[in-house]
């Protein structure tokens, strides 16, 4: 069973196709057949991995055309370099498609469409890269995926507005997708020395007790130089220094998402409950940083 995954939070800066594309590697490098959907208009994952421009294709293979004419996955899916990496290119008219969409009929159904084939047979995961921001597409995305992730950078500008998030996406559950779980929390750029991130990383324990989604381990540490330099190399890190802290706590995390995926697709088999996402649990985090505490604490 093929399981869909969207990788979604609307601040911008927070990892997502760092996290995304290194995910995708490091299942790929495990041995498990992937294919990750760049859905962003700045095409940051077709960027990663510099393929922007293929050989004998055109640039008509991507995601935008593929939704606008109401195309099947096999027909823009490309391979990487990488074995068993697939990618759906980006495009900087996501935007345009965005606008289109709005009150059309498939406005949350067509990512679901453009999924169902029977190229995906054989793959064990299909990623989603969304926008930084709450988009059409992103709505879409999570009205077809399986579950979501959230990666998150533990400083105030990240996490302010997180439980507006969560209400939206509580809709799309409601009304599109009565099968979507919040699989947990990714913590990206995690300083151990900083008072800040372990008081917001304190606040989501608090929170997913109550709402039983994961805080996945390990966090992934700030390693900006090592980031920049696979962004510029066009290697994700797993393959290019997977002996470095940050390498190997990608592997790790990944392995620890697996696991959590084996657990989500039985869970689906057995017929168990879903618990519902609950938004106003995450308000805690913008009472906490309008305290005269927290805000010293900045």
């Amino acid at each position: 069973m093929t399981f869909i995954g969207a990788v979604c939070n609307g601040k911008g800066g927070v990892g997502k196709t760092f996290v995304s594309v290194n995910i995708c590697a490091a299942l790929a490098a495990s041995g498990k057949k992937v294919c990750l959907i760049d859905l962003c208009p700045s095409r940051e994952s077709t960027n990663y991995l510099d393929m922007t421009e293929v050989d004998n294709s055109t640039d008509e293979l991507n995601i935008f055309e593929a939704l606008r004419c109401e195309l099947p996955i096999e027909y823009v899916m490309l391979p990487t370099k990488w074995k068993n990496f697939f990618l759906v290119r980006g495009s900087e008219k996501m935007s345009d498609l965005d606008s289109s969409l709005i009150g059309e009929p498939n406005q949350y159904t067509c990512v679901s469409e453009f999924l169902k084939s029977k190229a995906l047979k054989g793959f064990d995961f299909v990623f989603m890269d969304t926008a930084p921001n709450f988009t059409v597409t992103t709505g879409a995305a999570l009205a077809a995926a399986d579950g979501f992730f959230m990666p998150v950078f533990p400083e105030k500008s990240s996490v302010s507005g997180m439980s507006n998030q969560m209400m939206r996406i509580s809709k799309i559950r409601k009304h599109a997708n009565k099968n979507l779980e919040f699989m947990g929390l990714i913590i990206n750029k995690y300083e151990k020395s900083s008072a800040t991130h372990s008081e917001i990383i304190d606040i989501f324990n608090t929170i997913s007790i109550g709402q039983g989604f994961r805080i996945y381990k390990p966090y992934l540490p700030n390693a900006l130089k090592s980031v920049s330099t696979s962004s510029y190399k066009s290697e994700p890190i797993v393959f290019d220094k997977p002996h470095l802290p940050i390498g190997k706590s990608l592997q790790s995390l990944t392995s620890e998402i697996v696991l959590s995926v084996d657990e989500k697709l039985n869970k689906k088999k057995t017929g168990r409950p879903k618990k519902p996402i609950d938004h106003k649990a995450f308000a805690v985090l913008d009472r906490a940083f309008t305290s005269p505490e927290t805000h010293n604490a900045q």
